[in-house]
């Protein structure tokens, strides 16, 4: 079963391309609302499920 963070993603990465083709504020906001209540569900799911959260090697030098 997926997460409800996964769906949130795949709904983001379908409806972003055709929000951004207009001008308007609301496209921008509602996308960055999803991305923030997918990152906050994927936190919320690790912390009651006591998964952990895997370092990945390299990501400070990539984030740079």
């Amino acid at each position: 079963m997926k997460t409800s963070s996964y769906i949130i993603i795949l709904i983001v990465l379908t409806f972003a391309p055709l929000a951004f083709g207009s001008v308007e504020q609301w496209s921008l906001t509602i996308v960055e609302i999803a991305v923030f209540l997918s990152f906050f569900l994927f936190l919320l799911d690790r912390v009651v499920h006591k998964k952990p959260i895997y370092v990945i090697p390299g990501l400070i030098p990539l984030g740079l």
